[in-house]
């Protein structure tokens, strides 16, 4: 039932998504705090306008015993505060995600969440916080192989706030780790997406520039 309720998401058919969800939650009702189902299925509800059920779905996350669950509970949580405006919620969501992160060691998902707060200090127009995030972020990369989409992720945030220099330089060291199988990724990566991320940042460039 979850695979079909994921199909149907994907096709943006999401009542009947959200009848398999339910079917599969109620067969294994641990499946609704499982590591991708939890945010996509709240997300699913968010993009229907159920935004109280997306809220209690993510709660449902954090309240786990299990920190990597908490962490991803904590995620979801902040960036439907995020869509939602409420950014010093999603601040303090995203501190408790990065605490958890670190002590399990989980690098790619502490650097995701370190990219996430600075996308919250640039909203709020608060510089120095944002060059901190991204200060910190930069040290995870440094220690750490990271591939091109997250990459990506870090050069358009330069970009966009207008440190060109330090996007060309994400996108230089992009251009070294394409194809790098030894570098933190996500699960859907491959050499398309790679070369996606790649071309996506340098269009973030272009755009930065003025082009």
């Amino acid at each position: 039932y979850v695979n079909l309720a994921t199909c149907y998401n994907s096709l943006n058919k999401r009542e009947e998504a959200l009848t398999y969800y339910e079917k599969a939650f109620l067969l294994s009702p641990e499946l609704a705090t499982g590591t991708f189902i939890n945010n996509e299925y709240g997300f699913m509800l968010v993009r229907m306008g159920k935004v109280r059920e997306a809220e209690e779905a993510f709660q449902t996350m954090v309240a786990q015993p299990e920190q990597w669950k908490k962490s991803k509970g904590y995620r979801s949580l902040a960036l439907l505060q995020m869509f939602e405006g409420k950014y010093a919620a999603a601040q303090e969501n995203l501190r408790e995600a990065v605490g958890l992160n670190r002590s399990m060691n989980g690098v790619l998902s502490e650097f995701r969440d370190h990219l996430f707060l600075a996308m919250v200090f640039r909203t709020k127009k608060n510089v120095a916080a944002f060059d901190k995030e991204m200060a910190a972020a930069e040290a995870i990369r440094a220690g750490n192989k990271v591939e091109p989409y997250f990459m990506a992720q870090l050069g358009t945030l330069y970009a966009r706030a207008n440190k060109v220099r330090d996007a060309e330089r994400t996108l230089e060291d992009m251009r070294a780790s394409l194809g790098d199988l030894l570098a933190a990724s996500g699960i859907s990566r491959s050499n398309q997406s790679d070369q996606a991320s790649f071309h996506r940042l340098k269009g973030e460039i272009e755009i930065a520039r003025g082009r």
